[in-house]
């Protein structure tokens, strides 16, 4: 067998194995979950009622959360790193 043809023979097993391993969305998506497409089936009642969820921009006190939340992942950024090296310093004097 030629190398051409080896390879024209690897590249047809490689399509048809990648196209055995799919299956359809229908077919998934009521697969004993009432079709509800499959992933978190169990809370459909509760997200179906929370549309509005994680609309930020109608959040109360979004200003003050965010930027809170903005200062805390700052200085969590600032002061671990410090502590580290801190500790390290301490754990080498002896």
């Amino acid at each position: 067998m030629s190398s051409q043809a080896l390879k024209r023979v690897t590249q047809q097993g490689h399509k048809l194995l990648a196209r055995s391993f799919h299956t359809s969305k229908a077919a998934a998506a009521d697969a004993g979950h009432g079709g509800h497409g499959g992933h978190g089936a169990h809370d459909y009642d509760h997200y179906l009622h929370a549309e509005h969820m994680y609309e930020i921009w109608n959040m109360k006190h979004r200003k003050l959360k965010w930027g809170l939340a903005c200062a805390g992942v700052v200085s969590a950024g600032f002061i671990i790193p410090s502590f580290a090296i801190h500790w390290q310093k301490s754990k080498a004097a002896g």
